[in-house]
């Protein structure tokens, strides 16, 4: 429970073998209301979850079952969902190949490591909003390095991740992912603040809107922001004192 700036924690919930359906999350988030309003003594006003699909369903219903709660759904999930969709699968499956290669077999490693400005490949991991980013930053630090690596006959560098790491066209779609991606993962990390507020989120939102960056993706963008923004994010923002 957030007041303010100030985050409680109520409780949780052991599922087991219950099956998460909308209607049994609405009932674990009502039973977590009550017992906030009882044991703070206070009135809980609005509800965000994530947007996972029994999770909007759930929001549905509590709009209709209780109209006076305000709720919405988690922008900083909405964000990292909004990176995935403009990012090109195979682009980053090849970057991927090349990080797992430098990661995980000793000799490639010790030969990056030693590069000085080399960093650790970053792989993108689902659980870990802007991994995706850093996935790729990382590749565009290192592919100079892994060039010169490539180059030495004496490093037997693997001639799948040697054509991956030369292929220029991928690293110039790679560029293109970082330049469309970081002004979304700079909303994503703003959203995910302690001092944020729903009417700073409908102002980052705003601005992705008309991002010249975005411009190739605007469709895409326009139909998170729809999914993301509510009255009260509208509301907000217009009544915030900057």
């Amino acid at each position: 429970m957030s007041v303010g700036s100030k985050a409680h924690y109520i409780s949780s919930v052991t599922t087991g073998a219950e099956k998460k359906t909308a209607e049994y999350c609405k009932k674990l988030a009502t039973e977590a209301i009550i017992e906030a309003e009882e044991k703070y003594d206070c009135k809980v006003t609005s509800l965000v979850t994530d947007d996972e699909a029994k999770m909007v369903k759930m929001r549905a219903d509590f709009k209709v079952s209780d109209p006076d709660l305000t709720v919405y759904g988690c922008s900083s999930h909405y964000l990292s969902l909004l990176g995935c969709d403009i990012t090109v699968k195979s682009v980053v499956n090849q970057v991927v190949e090349v990080n797992k290669y430098f990661r995980n077999r000793h000799r490639p490693n010790a030969l990056l490591t030693a590069c000085n400005g080399a960093v650790k490949p970053a792989l993108p991991c689902a659980t870990r909003w802007n991994s995706q980013i850093d996935c790729l930053q990382s590749y565009i630090t290192n592919r100079p390095f892994m060039i010169g690596i490539v180059s030495d006959e004496n490093n037997d560098i693997e001639a799948n991740i040697a054509k991956i790491i030369l292929n220029i066209h991928l690293y110039k779609e790679v560029k293109s992912h970082v330049e469309q991606l970081s002004p979304i993962a700079k909303a994503l990390d703003n959203a995910q603040s302690d001092s944020c507020g729903i009417a700073d989120t409908c102002q980052d939102w705003v601005a992705l809107c008309t991002n010249e960056q975005l411009e190739p993706v605007r469709s895409k963008v326009i139909k998170r922001f729809s999914q993301a923004m509510t009255e009260a994010h509208f509301l907000a923002n217009l009544l915030h004192h900057h």
